[in-house]
């Protein structure tokens, strides 16, 4: 893979993104039918945000490379990349905000 000032070429990127995203983990289309936004990037490492035109399957991956080396985690959501954005940057879960929840769903159920 061609590197410019330590970050991936956008096109090589995303030739190495639809490699490693053969097909939808929802309904098994093949990766052209991907739409890949790259939501942030920081050294060797990106977050992603992928759609499936087929069913409108939703991924978040973060994909990292070291030298040579391209992995990848990936996790399907129902998050948009607003959502995915706004939880990136909100800080950690308190057990504050767990008993406001907890609070805030009692009665309701």
């Amino acid at each position: 893979m061609q590197k410019k000032s330590g970050k991936f070429i956008p096109f090589i990127r995303q030739e190495a993104l639809r490699k490693l995203i053969s097909q939808c983990p929802i309904c098994n289309a093949k990766n052209s039918t991907f739409n890949i936004k790259v939501l942030d990037e920081k050294e060797d490492a990106q977050l992603t945000y992928i759609r499936c035109r087929q069913c409108g399957g939703r991924l978040m991956a973060l994909i990292m490379a070291n030298g040579p080396i391209v992995s990848s985690i990936g996790l399907i959501t129902d998050l948009n990349e607003d959502d995915i954005i706004r939880f990136r940057d909100s800080g950690p879960v308190t057990e504050d905000d767990l008993l406001k929840l907890h609070e805030n769903l009692k009665g309701r159920i």
